[in-house]
């Protein structure tokens, strides 16, 4: 990862700007640069939930399937999961051992 993009709606409707979540994202970047923009809510995310997904290797696994499956049935949601592209059964992982050591 090189850069990160943050989006969020307008202050009055974003409580991630409330909470400072970009000053955050951008303390915890370690020198990436972090760019935050803002856009309105089209008409179209109505009543939607939209759900934001985080996941390794867990991606595949039963308890995050199940969770999600369980939000889904709760109403309206949009899921955005995002997960590295690596196969772990394919290749060592150099970077994250390097940095877990």
């Amino acid at each position: 990862m090189t850069e990160i993009l943050v989006s969020t709606f307008p202050e009055q409707k974003s409580s991630w700007l409330r909470r400072n979540v970009v000053d955050q994202i951008r303390r915890a970047a370690a020198g990436l640069p972090v760019e935050h923009v803002t856009s309105e809510p089209t008409p179209a995310e109505g009543g939607k939930t939209n759900v934001l997904v985080l996941a390794n290797e867990t991606v595949i696994g039963r308890p995050l399937l199940d969770r999600i499956r369980e939000r889904a049935a709760r109403g309206p949601a949009a899921f955005l999961i995002v997960a590295p592209q690596s196969d772990p059964s394919s290749a060592p992982h150099p970077d994250a051992e390097r940095r877990l050591r």
